[in-house]
Order: structure tokens, then sequence, then C-alpha cells
């Protein structure tokens, strides 16, 4: 390889050896273009280079999951005004604002839980579809290693998030008068 397309060259040396002696000698072949790293300066550097992408990784996922939220707050508010005459039935039949508010959130606690149950099953399955893709394309020997910890966190997340999404639905399906509700075409 000409030395003009080299930009770095990486050396192992043994055990015991003086990383000195060989920077001297590499100065002397290649004046001044020469600097190294121990082992642990270049570890550190990549841990710094996987927890960025890993924050990147995360940030991405705090995303999604707020789209996720706006979606199913979306679709609450439109379920909660197609049946806007029902409700208004309910409440002209006697239920009280508390309750038909409490159902409402009652079906968003239940969208998430749903939701968590589905992706707790697909959690296994896809990271062995994903893990295998990578190794197979990058060459790697990665092992499968699934995320205890925050696999705990996606129920009450999950649960979390319905229950936030059903809020504004629920409160202004509660605030609706009965009359006008039963009337809406």
């Amino acid at each position: 390889i000409g030395a003009v397309s080299v930009t770095s060259v990486t050396l192992r040396l043994e055990r015991g050896s003086d990383a000195g002696f060989v920077n001297q000698q590499l100065n002397s072949l290649v004046p001044g273009k020469t600097g190294f790293r121990r082992g642990s300066a270049i570890r550190a550097y990549h841990l710094r280079d996987v927890h960025r992408d890993f924050y990147l990784f995360d940030l991405l996922l705090f995303m999604i999951l707020v789209l996720a939220g706006t979606g199913l707050l979306n679709g609450m508010t439109i379920a909660a005004l197609g049946r806007g005459r029902e409700l208004g039935v309910l409440r002209a039949l006697g239920v009280d604002r508390k309750t038909l508010r409490s159902s409402l959130l009652l079906e968003g606690l239940l969208v998430g839980a749903l939701a968590a149950g589905l992706a707790l099953a697909l959690v296994s399955p896809m990271a062995e579809l994903l893990v295998a893709g990578l190794n197979r394309v990058a060459a790697l020997d990665v092992p499968l290693m699934l995320p205890v910890g925050w696999m705990w966190a996606v129920l009450p997340l999950a649960v979390s998030v319905g229950v936030l999404s059903a809020w504004f639905p629920a409160a202004r399906a509660g605030r609706e008068d009965p009359a006008v509700a039963i009337r809406y075409e």
C-alpha cells in the first residue's frame, strides 16, 4: 500500500514491551508523523463512541414513544368523538362524570397493557433476527443479550402512555353536556 493512502497503523506489542522505544524507532522512520495511544486510551475512545451512539439510540426511542403516545391520543380522541352520542345517552341515564372518565381511562390502560404485551412477546424473536443479521452483514460474532432491566420498565411505561393519552379525551367527554351530546349528529 502506498504511503500516501495510509492514515494510521496499529501495532500490538507484547506485554512488557517498551512503547517509548518503539515510538522512537517509528519517529526515525517517519519523522514527525507518529504518535501513539495505549490500549486503555483506545478502549476509552471506543467506549465514548459507543456511549454516544446509544445516547442517540435512546433519544430515537424516546421520540418513537412520544409519537406513539400522540397517535394513541389522536385515536382515542376520534373514538370519543365518534361515541359522543352514546356517551351522552349514558350520562342522561345517570352515569356520573367520574365513571365515564374512568371507563375511557380504563380503555387507555388496556391499550397500553396490550401494546406492552405485544412488545414483550416480540422482543426475543426480533432481537434474534436483528443480531443474526448484524453478525452476517458485519461479519461479527455479537452475542444476543436482552436488556432485562429495561424490559421490566415496558409495562409501566406503556400503561402510563396509554392512560396519559386517554386523559384529554376522557376529560372532554366528562365535561360534555348530555343534552347537547344526544342531539349531536
